[in-house]
Order: C-alpha cells, then sequence, then structure tokens
C-alpha cells in the first residue's frame, strides 16, 4: 500500500512570515500557523489547539506570502516533513504546496 501524506488544515498565520535566499536564489518562506479543533460529544467538550511551523518553497505563492498579516484565517494544503538532521533534533512542519486566504476571520 502506498502512503499517502497530504495535509489540509484551517487556522491563522500567527507571525508574518520569515523570507530568505538559498544559494541558488530561490526564496523559502516560514511562518507559525494556528489551528483550533473544537471537540464533539464523542470526544468531549473544549477546544484542542496547536501551533506548527509552516515552510513554502513555491514560487508563485511568495506575493501572497508578504501580504500576510496576523491573524489572517488561512487553509492550507500541503504534506508533513521532518526537520533537523539529528535523531535528538526532529520536528515535524508542515510544506505548504498551497494556501487559500479565508475571508472570516476566526478566533
Amino acid at each position: 500500500m502506498k502512503a499517502d501524506n497530504r495535509l489540509i488544515l484551517t487556522g491563522v498565520v500567527a507571525r508574518e512570515p520569515e523570507f530568505r535566499q538559498t544559494p541558488a536564489g530561490r526564496t523559502i518562506a516560514r511562518f507559525p500557523f494556528d489551528h483550533v479543533y473544537t471537540g464533539d460529544a464523542e470526544q468531549g467538550p473544549g477546544d484542542i489547539r496547536f501551533r506548527i511551523w509552516v515552510r513554502v518553497t513555491a514560487q508563485e505563492l511568495m506575493p501572497l506570502l508578504r501580504s500576510l498579516k496576523p491573524p489572517q484565517a488561512l487553509t492550507l494544503m500541503g504534506h508533513l516533513y521532518t526537520t533537523g538532521y539529528r535523531a535528538h533534533d526532529k520536528r515535524f512542519e508542515v510544506h505548504a504546496r498551497r494556501l487559500h486566504l479565508e475571508t472570516e476571520q476566526t478566533d
């Protein structure tokens, strides 16, 4: 069975994106993203909140990223990957392939 690593999250931009250039001249952007899931009767009441870092390398998304201001509501589509090269330094981030601005702000 082929593994599928697709992710769609809704939430808000927690901080303005940071930009850097690779030696090859490509722009890479990163920003923290806050997601809130509201529990239901099965999982219990209350909100589950988490923050995850998002990395974007798609050059066509850079103009949109430069205009983002917290707390902009956003839906992102991409996949999970691990950062760090040492076993004890690994953490998950989202590599976003597509971004969609939401018209309503979330809490």
